[in-house]
């Protein structure tokens, strides 16, 4: 018996698998002690419970104890015996206790067709159920990465679509056109109607530039700095820019239309050029100059002043500001400073904020005029270190129409003198005497 069970698991093993086979790690055939005869191991048995498409786990239940063994191990077992005598069964004990999955059988191996079992005599059926065997988990497929994309090319359609119109106010009344553009990647780009280039940097192309407008804009002198045109106020452009790439196979002109108009001119309240600042006690003038820089005349109707004056006798008679017509220069109102409070933060001075002075004087359209103011009444006092002074400081300015664009442009004037240490020498070349600020 021992001979014919050895003899058939050698047929069984040669029988099953003839070509080159290697062992690479897989799951194994997992056998239960069942009753099993030998006559219905064939090679269908074997080949139904090996898959060597997949080589997927096969079950093979039975009552008794699981056991662990691969596909040639099982072979093995047969031809040596591991079948008891007489039923044909597994015995038990023979098989190996493996913990771990044994190899998968990798090849080009080759079944022969099933052989007839070599006993007629049925037997039970085994319990067979497939298990799919759990894949192996894999790491997604990435895409080899591609190179770092580069700056969008800028072309001359793209860059003036891009561009944007606005309007700077000179400070002498009209406006500057400043274009801006701004690519999809990069630094904004600032440029003027005054370049007849734009130089390629930061990934923009170099262009030529031109322009022209309706009605036709203040054009600067051949000499001047800023050599952008201006434009008037209360004025609507249109204004066609062209640009034409200096390199590439696109070197025509591409355009675009602006159309804009300029706000109303400015109001602008300063310091005359020229003033004599020395205080003296006779009669002290001075004033603000009114610019109305816009298409439109401007009519003051009042103002508010900070007025502060050190070191003056009010006991000996009335300290007056009195306010000028810029035309006719007729007094337009006084105001009396002797009243004013004593500063207590600054010694021998008296302040006075936010004082409202009521006038009405109209300044025409792209003119300026002076307000005169004079300083009337002036009693210095000698004090030793003391400087008698008076500062007039303009703070708001109510006009009409009151949308004027007021600028107030250090609107401050101011009068003082030194008081002498020594008496007059006319041979003197430093002191307040000789200088001709000394206190008169």
């Amino acid at each position: 018996m021992a001979k014919l069970l050895a003899a058939i698991g050698a047929l069984l093993a040669k029988t099953v698998v003839t070509a080159g086979l290697s062992l690479v790690p897989q799951p194994a055939i997992i056998i239960q002690d069942l009753p099993l005869t030998v006559a219905s191991i064939t090679t269908s048995t074997v080949a139904a419970a090996i898959d060597t498409t997949s080589l997927a786990a096969t079950v093979i239940s039975g009552p008794a104890t699981t056991s662990l063994l691969s596909a040639s191990a099982a072979f093995a077992l047969v031809a040596a015996g591991g079948v008891s005598a007489g039923t044909g069964a597994v015995t038990p004990g023979l098989l190996p206790q493996v913990k771990f999955l044994s190899h998968k059988l990798t090849g080009t191996a080759k079944l022969s067709p099933a052989s007839p079992a070599l006993n007629a005599a049925p037997s039970p059926a085994p319990q067979v159920a497939a298990t799919p065997m759990i894949p192996k988990a894999t790491s997604a497929i990435t895409p080899a990465p591609t190179a770092a994309a580069g700056k969008t090319v800028v072309t001359t359609a793209s860059f003036l679509n891009a561009t944007t119109l606005s309007l700077k106010e000179d400070r002498d009344g009209p406006y500057e056109a400043v274009l801006t553009t701004a690519p999809a990647d990069g630094t904004p780009f600032i440029w003027g109607l005054g370049q007849s280039t734009i130089d390629g940097s930061g990934g923009v192309p170099s262009f030529s530039v031109s322009s022209t407008c309706n009605p036709i804009p203040n054009m600067p002198l051949v000499t001047d700095t800023d050599q952008n045109p201006t434009f008037s106020v209360r004025t609507t452009y249109t204004c066609t820019i062209g640009l034409a790439a200096l390199s590439g196979s696109d070197q025509s002109v591409h355009t675009k239309q602006f159309t804009f108009a300029t706000d109303p001119g400015q109001f602008i309240i300063i310091p005359p050029s020229s003033m004599d600042t020395v205080l003296n006690s006779s009669n002290n003038q001075g004033g603000f100059v009114f610019d109305n820089e816009d298409t439109e005349p401007v009519t003051v109707t009042g103002f508010a002043i900070n007025v502060s004056y050190t070191a003056l006798n009010t006991g000996q008679g009335p300290l007056v500001l009195r306010f000028l017509d810029p035309v006719s220069g007729a007094p337009l109102t006084d105001y009396h400073l002797e009243n004013l409070a004593l500063d207590p933060t600054t010694q021998y001075t008296h302040t006075g904020t936010d004082i409202q002075i009521p006038v009405s004087f109209t300044i025409p359209a792209s003119s300026q005029k002076l307000l005169p103011i004079e300083l009337l009444g002036v009693h210095t006092v000698s004090i030793t270190g003391v400087n008698p002074a008076v500062t007039i400081t303009l703070q708001t300015v109510s006009t009409n129409p009151s949308d004027a664009k007021t600028i107030l442009g250090q609107a401050q004037i101011s009068w003082s003198c030194e008081v002498p240490t020594t008496s007059y020498d006319p041979n003197a070349t430093s002191g307040a005497l000789a200088s001709g600020l000394a206190c008169q």
